[in-house]
């Protein structure tokens, strides 16, 4: 099961991931959070909201959510969300028990902790 220590460690590693998400291309919220299925295309996710922003673009829940839906990313309610382990650069949630319901880029699950 999941432990914040796997959060910490990653932190730890990774030195920008705090920065980064203070700054972070969109508004707060503690709804839930668009879980994508790969490891990559969470990554990519977290790109191309940095890339919106550097365009300036409005950071509002309907573009990022555009941004989810290019990359077919599922919103999934917070009461689904069950963090699991970091595997390949994003955090694995569950869905439900031992149901793999897809990945967070570092910056944007920190980012949805902060608003929870």
């Amino acid at each position: 099961m999941f432990n914040r220590a796997v959060l910490i460690a990653v932190l730890a590693i990774s030195s920008p991931v705090a920065a980064a998400a203070e700054n972070c291309p969109w508004p707060t919220t503690a709804a839930g959070i668009d879980l994508c299925d790969t490891p990559e295309i969470a990554v990519q996710y977290w790109n191309d909201l940095q890339e919106m922003r550097r365009q300036g673009i409005s950071p509002t829940n309907e573009n990022v959510r555009k941004i989810g839906k290019k990359l077919r990313c599922t919103f999934v309610a917070k009461r689904f969300l069950m963090p699991a382990d970091f595997y390949d650069g994003a955090f694995m949630f569950y869905t439900k028990p031992n149901i793999v319901g897809g990945y967070a880029e570092p910056h944007v699950y920190l980012r949805y902790q902060q608003g929870s």
